[in-house]
């Protein structure tokens, strides 16, 4: 019977030069890769959105995500904080909604081409930016 070697693998994870966790060589952020995870893409599906990224660099990104949840939740926490006070961290829901809708009219009338794959995250941003306006009785 033949022995299979046991190998602890490499993280595909590294911190770029500004303190960004970062996926493999390519420059997608830990964050992003998390947010469409836990949007419910598949591994084979944010290969897709992510044609730099391997199944296996993928795989093990999910992985190291799984197995320490309340480190990766506290630095995605602290991502979304620091993204809020750099981009319109007072900026209410109503004017967020405008300029984000404003920017999707843009970019799809733009005749050089509008990414697919943007348009789905931009539609959640809105969606996540839409003032919510409450019933009275």
């Amino acid at each position: 019977m033949s022995t299979l070697p046991l190998t602890p693998l490499p993280s595909p994870l590294r911190v770029d030069e500004v303190g960004v966790v970062r996926v493999g060589a390519s420059r997608v952020t830990l964050d992003t890769l998390i947010g469409s995870y836990r949007y419910g893409n598949t591994a084979e599906e944010i290969v897709q959105q992510f044609p730099s990224l391997s199944l296996a660099e993928v795989h093990a990104a999910i992985a190291y995500y799984l197995t320490h949840v309340t480190e990766v939740e506290a630095y995605l926490h602290e991502r979304e904080r620091d993204a809020a006070e750099a981009f319109g961290g007072d900026e209410d829901k109503a004017a967020r909604y405008a300029r984000l809708s404003a920017l999707l009219e843009e970019w799809t009338n733009d005749e050089s081409g509008f990414d697919e794959r943007v348009e789905p995250v931009i539609d959640r941003a809105l969606k996540d930016s839409a003032p919510r306006h409450s019933r009275k009785s």
